[in-house]
């Protein structure tokens, strides 16, 4: 009964019910630690007016398991025309991140990639307006903001 109804909400064959039901155990068990997690911890590195910021992510090398997901350490250049280095203090976990990680998500990235569709931080730095002289609309450093990514993370 079960795997008719699920067939039927989500259009996916009846197997499929097993790894949907494994990807909200997982959700289920590792939401508030991978949160944690996944929390960025953008700092400076270096000492004087040359600092290079860093970030700590999760990537996974390729889709297929949660166990390929490894932490590591990236370092992020200064803004860009247009663009903003905000200092991440959270992020969300969704079924398409998980369902991206386990390869069963129909958008999954190929190779490696950062799960992490949206975010909440804090502006910490702006870069130069972008070439058409668009300003940052209205944002200044410690303002709080949202933003949504398309894999990749938080950048």
């Amino acid at each position: 009964m079960l795997s008719a109804f699920f067939e039927v909400v989500t259009g996916r064959p009846p197997g499929m019910l097993r790894a949907y039901l494994l990807a909200v155990l997982v959700q289920m068990a590792a939401a508030n630690a991978l949160r944690a997690l996944w929390h960025s911890q953008e700092t400076p590195c270096g000492m004087g007016e040359e600092s290079v910021y860093a970030r700590e992510v999760w990537r996974i090398g390729r889709a297929g398991a949660l166990d390929r997901l490894r932490r590591q350490t990236e370092t992020l250049a200064e803004p860009g025309p247009g663009q903003a280095r905000v200092a991440v203090r959270a992020v969300g976990l969704n079924f398409a991140d998980l369902f991206a990680c386990l390869g069963l998500y129909s958008a999954t990235p190929a190779g490696p990639f950062v799960p992490g569709l949206e975010f909440a931080g804090v502006v910490e730095a702006l870069g130069p307006p972008n070439a058409g002289g668009m300003p940052h609309y209205g944002l200044r450093p410690g303002d709080r903001v949202i933003g949504l990514t398309r894999y990749g993370g938080p950048r």
